[in-house]
């Protein structure tokens, strides 16, 4: 009787199973919430900078496409041999400076009448709804772009109605000059084409300057300068100019024996450590007389 109890004690303390306690419990559950707070915090933080380098690349990328397209337009349409002209206006709206550029080429043909072979405009609009500038992209003419835009129901080319493409949305500087030497103008209506072209663009926020102005960062306006008809002959005068001979230097730099002759003279007019720590009498004997007690 003593035995069988003696060996059911046993038994059960044999698979007794010691179980975690609450304060055990409690402090995993703590250090678990504590390492995903942590990690969702690293994640966020990751995501909020690869967000932000993405939209500086995207934010640099834009106006470097829309200026090489416009070269890309000059380029194409102001070729030599066709009747070109190059128009620009530039004007004030709602704080912001909106600009337009007309490309187009003529020909003659049967009739002897200036017809468009291509067309290309290039304008800006004020958009209330960011308080930022529209860039929009037309293109008309017997050199077709888009099989559906550039063409009506019976397959002809349109020359009707200029077709405006939104390029941009959300742009907040633009401005086309004509470089003319040092200076600028802002506005050509002439039949003969300018010599170049340049365009600023910028997608940057306004920053408030020192006078409370709010205006671009010259760092971050992109500016670029296209030529027209980079294939004309550029009148170049090469101006031929006396040099006086008496202002060059007679020594020849590689002369070695000048070199060292310059080195000993320098070490020569160098006091020596003997020299230098040599006291006159008159000065010793001060000296000694003020050390004497």
């Amino acid at each position: 009787m003593i035995r069988d109890r003696f060996n059911k004690k046993c038994y059960f303390r044999r698979f007794e199973v010691r179980a975690f306690t609450l304060i055990e419990i409690l402090t995993v559950l703590t250090i678990a919430s504590l390492v995903m707070i942590a990690a969702v915090e690293v994640y966020s933080r990751v995501r909020d900078t690869s967000s932000k380098i993405h939209r500086r690349l995207g934010r640099d990328l834009l106006p470097a496409e829309i200026l090489q397209r416009i070269a890309e337009d000059l380029d194409r349409v102001a070729m030599p041999g066709f009747d070109t002209r190059v128009m620009m206006l530039n004007k004030m709206d709602n704080g912001y400076n909106v600009s337009q550029l007309t490309i187009e080429s003529n020909y003659f043909g049967n009739t002897n009448r200036s017809e468009t072979y291509e067309k290309v405009i290039w304008q800006t609009n004020y958009n209330p709804f960011n308080d930022k500038l529209f860039l929009y992209r037309s293109h008309q003419g017997l050199q077709l772009e888009d099989p559906v835009l550039d063409t009506d129901l019976s397959g002809q080319p349109r020359q009707d109605v200029d077709r405006f493409v939104e390029v941009a949305d959300n742009l907040t500087y633009i401005e086309i000059l004509i470089p003319n030497g040092e200076n600028y103008i802002n506005s050509w209506t002439k039949s003969k084409p300018p010599n170049a072209v340049t365009i600023s663009i910028s997608t940057a926020d306004p920053v408030q300057n020192e006078m409370g102005e709010l205006i671009i960062p010259e760092g971050e306006i992109f500016t670029r300068t296209v030529a027209i008809d980079r294939t004309r002959v550029i009148p170049f005068k090469f101006v031929k100019k006396d040099f006086d001979m008496e202002d060059l230097d007679s020594n020849d730099p590689n002369d070695l024996s000048f070199s060292e002759e310059s080195e000993t003279e320098s070490e020569t007019d160098e006091p020596s450590i003997e020299e230098e720590n040599t006291i006159p009498e008159n000065d010793r004997a001060s000296l000694e007389t003020d050390r004497s007690p």
